[in-house]
């Protein structure tokens, strides 16, 4: 916490007040993401929650895919609340890459 001043004055008066000040981050990425199941059209995977929160709790989770044939990543699920996710609907014989973001308040 930062601790500012802060005056105001007009021509009734002044005061000043301190204030305490909460700089927040955004969090670091998630570490060690693991497949955990592989199926014909499903994968299941899994990740730690990332070393620093940037100050605040992790809300929740974004994981998109991509299939390698594209340049265009899709986003699975936007609201992931835990560390792992079961990603159905795949191509079989298809080749995807995953990632994974934290999200805080």
């Amino acid at each position: 916490t930062l601790f500012r001043s802060i005056c105001v004055s007009n021509s009734a008066g002044s005061t000043e007040v301190v204030i305490g000040v909460i700089v927040l981050d955004r969090p670091g990425p998630p570490r060690h993401i693991h497949v955990d199941e592989v199926s014909a059209d499903n994968i299941s995977i899994s990740w730690d929650p990332p070393e620093y929160d940037g100050g605040c709790h992790i809300n929740n989770y974004i994981v998109e895919k991509r299939d390698t044939s594209t340049t265009t990543w899709e986003v699975v699920s936007a609201t992931v609340a835990r560390t792992s996710i079961k990603i159905a609907r795949l191509t079989t014989g298809s080749e995807y890459q995953f990632r994974v973001c934290a999200e805080s308040r």
